[in-house]
């Protein structure tokens, strides 16, 4: 992805299947000014954000890279899911805005995660993967 992307447009691109393309993505870094739209979407202040994806403070940091690029990754599917399911939703969920309400619940104890803040799972793939688990179960009803 080029590097002045915004949020829409790695959303649009998350749709790409090819394992290439998501080695290639999963390899990006991230400028400041986008972590700082993402921040927006979702709701949250920044500097919490940074925290989120495992970068305690965010300095005069240009770009994330690593493992906090990567857990910045997972957030962005982790947002892409919330909206496909709000689309599968239809009517239902029109004028629900999905970027706030993952923003939101990320800092709320999960009892299906034994307590914890999804947020404070993010910084890893594991952790990614148990919540995008935990959002997946939300919209079928099973219960975990």
């Amino acid at each position: 992805m080029p590097a002045d992307s915004s949020v829409a447009d790695w959303l649009l691109a998350l749709d790409a299947p090819e394992p290439m393309k998501q080695i290639g993505f999963e390899r990006c870094d991230f400028k400041s000014s986008f972590m700082a739209e993402l921040a927006k979407h979702l709701g949250v202040r920044t500097q919490r954000l940074y925290a989120i994806v495992g970068l305690p403070t965010a300095g005069n940091r240009k770009t994330v890279t690593g493992a906090p690029a990567l857990a910045t990754l997972g957030l962005l599917r982790l947002l892409k899911q919330v909206q496909e399911q709000l689309d599968d939703a239809g009517d239902v969920a029109i004028g629900f805005d999905g970027a706030r309400w993952l923003g939101q619940w990320i800092e709320k104890p999960c009892r299906a995660l034994g307590g914890r803040l999804p947020a404070d799972l993010l910084d890893t793939p594991t952790g990614t993967k148990l919540v995008s688990r935990v959002i997946g179960a939300m919209q079928s009803g099973v219960y975990l």
